[in-house]
């Protein structure tokens, strides 16, 4: 017995699912640190005007006034255009303002008046890191790193700008510098653990963080990093039991919450994760994110007016969430309140005109009601926004199809396969409608072709094992790959089928009944089976049982003539009436 493939439903936990492969976190751009005043003996005499304007500066920066400072420090900077020391100073309180055009100026000025000056290159550095000018960062940071080589706070922050740029072997090498000196041990171990994640050195990455937790065992960002090292090797228990424990120590920490809650969907634990995101919701109101995560959760649990809830709160913020709205006609659909799906799909449309999954979506909507003029207008205006998309022709061809027009839908579905060769789906689906029109040689070609790329594939096992009973050849081969599919799937009704039918063909007629029956007990209603039903009974001299559910099989099927006329020639030599 034939399966057809239907809709292609892009998995709900593919989309719920967040945990990105492991990368250094992104951390924000921090201004370089103020410097402490340095003895002035020498850069500025006492009795100048700079000097005077310095001090006004520097009084009002301690004072918080920073508006104040600058004015003071860029008239010092006037009256001495030439010192470093105050254009030095001039950019670490520029920076503290925001103002980083200004601010990278005068500390390039400053490293130019003085390229000794290791305060200069210490700010320039920062502002190039801040500013993501990341290169220059490195440049800078390794000349200073060069004049003075036990500056270890220069070192680790070199070691962060190599994470930023996903050099991880030399952010390693700069770091475990940094670890061997004694020096910042809590941040060295961090970003060196860091760095072993990026270069796939887990077991590194992890000793990094055991050692940095010894010392303090309450640095939750620690943790985090440890259970996302955790996650990317699939050690999923280890870090959920990683995640609880920085919750115990942070329990409001909104961060390890939706972590923890991204981890039970990764576990496809639902319900845990709907706990969890609720917990987030009533903390964050107004994250539309989390409403969206919400939404796709009660979704999975079957909550749909839950879900419709939070999807609305959604929409509301953001009305062209195409995944969204798809979600909310799905939910209509579901329950069976197809008008409403209809519309919510069309205002989609309304908003997102070359909508891909928003025309393929209505067009199954309309194949599922019969509405076959209708999905075929939509998939007609989708095609002209993408016909170099081949889920359109896919979805075209399996309107045909579902209508038996199999000659029509035979180009439609070469074209998809054509534009993506690889897809399974499309695959299959070329297959199985080959199968209908009877081009046996290119059933074989194409299902060969999908079992040989996916030895589990049980849809092409049990096609082209199916085609050979029918076929009433290659029969041992034929069993060997319906054995296969049931390895797979052993409950499924057309399995059974086809594996009753091989052994039909076989003679093997007891163990064929066996097989059938109980497909039969699982689709009750469908024709195939309850002919081959018939047909095996025949087999069996037991023609009454054959009559009889070959009429079944002709009340599921009344336009299967081949079948009325199998009834009509083994009834006039019936004499039994039917029950």
């Amino acid at each position: 017995m034939l399966k057809f493939y239907g809709k292609m439903i892009f998995p709900l936990i593919l989309i719920l699912a967040g945990c990105a492969p492991l990368e250094p976190e992104v951390k924000p751009a921090a201004p370089a640190p103020a410097l402490k005043l340095r003895p002035l003996s020498g850069k500025i005499k006492e009795t100048s005007k700079s000097y005077f304007h310095f001090i006004a500066g520097y009084r009002e920066e301690m004072a918080g006034n920073l508006k104040e400072a600058e004015s003071s420090y860029s008239q010092a900077v006037r009256n001495n255009p030439d010192s470093s020391f105050l254009s030095t100073r001039l950019a670490s309180l520029l920076v503290r303002r925001g103002k980083l055009d200004e601010a990278e100026k005068f500390a390039l000025k400053a490293t130019t008046q003085n390229e000794k000056n290791l305060e200069a290159h210490f700010v320039l550095g920062g502002i190039y890191a801040s500013r993501t000018k990341l290169e220059k960062a490195v440049a800078t940071y390794t000349e200073l790193l060069k004049m003075s080589p036990d500056h270890q706070e220069t070192r680790l922050l070199l070691g962060s700008v190599y994470l930023d740029l996903g050099k991880f072997a030399e952010a390693a090498g700069t770091l475990e510098v940094l670890v061997k000196s004694g020096r910042r041990p809590v941040l060295g171990r961090y970003h060196l653990a860091q760095a072993y994640a990026g270069l796939k050195k887990y077991a590194e990455a992890e000793r990094e963080i055991f050692k940095l937790l010894e010392g303090q065992p309450g640095f939750t960002r620690g943790m985090l990093l440890l259970a996302r090292i955790y996650e990317v090797q699939e050690k999923f228990d280890e870090a959920e039991a990683t995640y609880k424990k920085a919750q115990k120590i942070e329990p409001d920490n909104r961060l390890i919450r939706s972590r923890l809650g991204q981890l039970y969907i990764r576990k496809k634990n639902m319900k845990q994760a709907l706990e969890e995101f609720k917990v987030l919701g009533s903390k964050e109101p107004d994250n539309v994110n989390v409403h969206r995560t919400l939404g796709f959760l009660n979704f999975d649990q079957r909550e749909y007016q839950e879900a419709l809830q939070e999807f609305r709160f959604v929409l509301a913020r953001t009305p062209k969430d195409e995944m969204v709205r798809k979600y909310v006609a799905r939910i209509y659909e579901e329950l069976k309140q197809y008008e409403r799906a209809e519309e919510e799909l069309l205002e989609l449309l309304a908003l997102v005109p070359k909508s891909l999954d928003g025309h393929v979506q209505l067009a199954w909507l309309y194949i599922d009601q019969k509405k076959w003029k209708k999905a075929s207008e939509i998939l007609e205006k989708a095609v002209k926004h993408h016909p170099e998309e081949g889920r359109v022709h896919y979805t075209h061809g399996l309107l045909l199809s579902r209508q038996k027009k199999f000659t029509e839908a035979l180009p439609y579905v070469q074209r998809a396969v054509k534009l993506e060769p690889e897809r399974e789906g499309y695959l299959y689906s070329l297959a199985s409608v080959s199968y209908e029109l009877k081009r046996w040689d290119d059933v074989e070609t194409v299902a060969r072709k999908i079992i040989q790329k996916n030895p589990k594939h049980a849809n092409a096992l049990n096609l082209l094992g199916y085609m050979f009973s029918e076929l009433d050849k290659n029969l041992d081969e034929a069993e060997k790959l319906l054995d296969r599919a049931l390895a797979i799937e052993p409950e499924n009704a057309a399995f059974l089928d086809s594996i009753g039918w091989v052994y039909y063909r076989q003679g093997r007629f007891k163990e064929a009944l066996v097989k059938v029956r109980h497909a039969a007990t699982k689709m009750p209603k469908d024709a195939v089976i309850l002919d081959h039903l018939g047909d095996i009974y025949l087999a069996l001299h037991d023609v009454e049982k054959a009559l009889l559910h070959w009429k079944r099989a002709s009340e599921a099927d009344p336009e299967n003539e081949k079948l009325k006329k199998k009834i009509q020639t083994h009834l006039s030599r019936h004499k039994k009436p039917l029950m």
